[in-house]
């Protein structure tokens, strides 16, 4: 069975309608996985190459440093989410 990144982003955008922490918590992440494997599927990412900071960064990277306008303006704001020290990005945000 294949996965549908398109419905996490759309599950996302249900959860951060309904409100609460634990909802705008698990809508981020399910949209951040969503930009991020479509991302990592784009042929402007097939030669992204793991490095100790992991395959996201190598993916993001990718994207920013190709010759296309719009796949680096990608890459850039994949890459402007905050390094979280490895950790999951849920656990360093604070939602108000």
């Amino acid at each position: 069975m294949t996965f549908s990144w398109e419905e996490s982003l759309v599950l996302a955008k249900e959860l951060s309608r309904k409100g609460g922490e634990a909802a705008m918590r698990s809508a981020i992440s399910r949209a951040y996985y969503a930009a991020y494997q479509t991302a990592r599927r784009h042929k402007g990412s097939r030669n992204a190459m793991a490095t100790q900071s992991g395959s996201h960064g190598a993916v993001w990277r990718a994207l920013k440093e190709s010759g296309n306008r719009d796949w680096r303006r990608a890459g850039n704001q994949g890459q402007d989410i905050p390094d979280t020290g490895g950790k999951p990005i849920m656990t360093t945000m604070s939602v108000a």
